[in-house]
């Protein structure tokens, strides 16, 4: 199943993504409280936690969905993996 996710526009995944997102649904477990090192920066309608951010080393993303099965359909989820790539090459 799919739903629609809401980014934070101030984050790293609102600059990759855009503000609204497309995403899969496999789970049935999701962050409650993250630690203080990470900031909530995508929540889904209901509310649930579906990314987060770290606010130290802003190279570490953390999403609940699965950009690798979406980019065929949105080529938005590439961005993640170019950001992951560019990332390491760093």
């Amino acid at each position: 199943s799919t739903h629609t996710v809401t980014i934070e526009s101030d984050s790293i995944l609102g600059h990759l993504l855009g503000d609204k997102l497309c995403v899969n649904s496999f789970h049935h477990q999701a962050v409650d409280r993250p630690g203080p090192r990470f900031n909530v920066t995508a929540r889904a309608a209901d509310g649930i936690i579906e990314a987060i951010e770290s606010n130290e080393m802003k190279d570490i993303i953390g999403v609940q969905w699965h950009p690798e099965y979406l980019w065929d359909k949105d080529i938005r989820q590439m961005h993640i993996f170019e950001a992951l790539v560019a990332a390491a090459v760093k």
